[in-house]
């Protein structure tokens, strides 16, 4: 298999992954498409993509300039994974409390939440593992 589609591949088993963890996580009674579909939550699906991804890249080409972009992409959407999106996901609970106090009968817009450090981090190591597992075992 050409690496590029071992590239491919890792991002989307981060992905693929991190969201299953999350589905079968959550009790039976709160599965649907829908939740397996959402963002935040354990692990960071947004990190388990983009390390996958950087991860393959390094253990097969080594120290690179498509290397160093797929880290610094990596650690923007770390770092917005962390703290911008738990912001914007925390202001959004309080609008909607507003709201429900104001405009009782209408319906509030969900809110993704983000994540946690540890939630991230989970992404992280799951990321660093399938992009290892799929770059030694895909790539020629």
């Amino acid at each position: 298999m050409k690496s590029s589609y071992a590239y491919i591949l890792a991002a989307f088993l981060g992905y693929f992954i991190a969201h299953t963890i999350k589905y079968f996580s959550q009790p039976k009674s709160k599965r649907t498409w829908r939740l397996w579909l959402t963002n935040g939550g354990f692990p960071s699906g947004h990190t388990a993509v983009v390390t996958a991804l950087t991860a393959a890249l390094f253990v097969h080409e080594g120290v690179s300039t498509l290397f160093a972009v797929a880290g610094v992409f990596s650690l923007i959407v770390i770092q917005d994974a962390v703290s911008l999106r738990r912001s914007v996901g925390e202001q959004g609970t309080a609008l909607n409390r507003l709201m429900n106090k104001v405009l009782p009968d209408t319906k509030t817009p969900y809110v993704a939440i983000g994540h946690t450090v540890k939630e991230v981090v989970a992404g992280v190591v799951l990321g660093i593992v399938i992009g290892v597992i799929v770059a030694l075992f895909i790539t020629k």
